[in-house]
């Protein structure tokens, strides 16, 4: 069974080579969407667009789309267009709570087979004082970075709380997707096996 990772994440990378001892990452090329008045559904429709643009070429493979959203004060925060953005960004979320959803999409075009889900975690930003937001700017770079940040880069003491998927916030809820992932191999060994008698 081949399995392809629709996704150039580094950090997406690391988390699925914790489920999956082999599989291949060929990243998706689709533009992705930055605009809808539902996040999840946002979300959602750019994993299931990543899985789908490299499924359709490689039909035989299970291919695995991810998008991660943030939502802070009802305003979806994509990645940011600038260093100067990214800052701005960082200090409307110090202090604050905000929502990361990411949604996943499993997609094997020669059954015809989707399975999406979308999974929220809560995180709240202790105060950041300017300083410390040049420096997390300046240093890690944060422009392919939805929200501006990477949740590992940062300090445990920037974090006032965390509650949900700590992988969700790092782009790929490893629990959640692992599972429905196994449940479905179990489902394809099951109707291989019925065939073969």
């Amino acid at each position: 069974m081949k399995f392809i990772l629709a996704s150039a994440s580094p950090r997406r990378e690391i988390l699925m080579n914790e489920i999956l001892k082999e599989f291949e990452i060929i990243p998706s090329q689709i533009t992705e969407k930055t605009e809808s008045e539902y996040p999840n559904e946002l979300a959602l429709e750019n994993a299931l667009a990543k899985a789908n643009d490299i499924a359709k070429k490689n039909p035989e493979a299970i291919v695995f789309g991810f998008d991660t959203v943030i939502v802070h004060d009802y305003n979806i925060l994509g990645k940011p267009k600038s260093l100067g953005h990214a800052k701005e960004m960082l200090a409307s979320l110090s202090g604050e709570s905000h929502i990361v959803v990411t949604a996943y999409a499993i997609v094997h075009k020669c059954r015809d087979m989707e399975l999406t889900d979308t999974i929220f975690t809560t995180v709240t930003f202790k105060n950041w004082t300017e300083d410390q937001i040049n420096n997390y700017v300046e240093e890690f770079q944060p422009l392919d970075k939805a929200g501006s940040y990477n949740i590992h880069e940062i300090p445990d003491d920037y974090i006032d709380s965390l509650v949900g998927s700590y992988s969700n916030v790092m782009g790929l809820p490893q629990e959640e997707f692992q599972k429905a992932l196994e449940n479905y191999l179990c489902e394809l060994a099951e109707e291989r096996y019925k065939n073969e008698q």
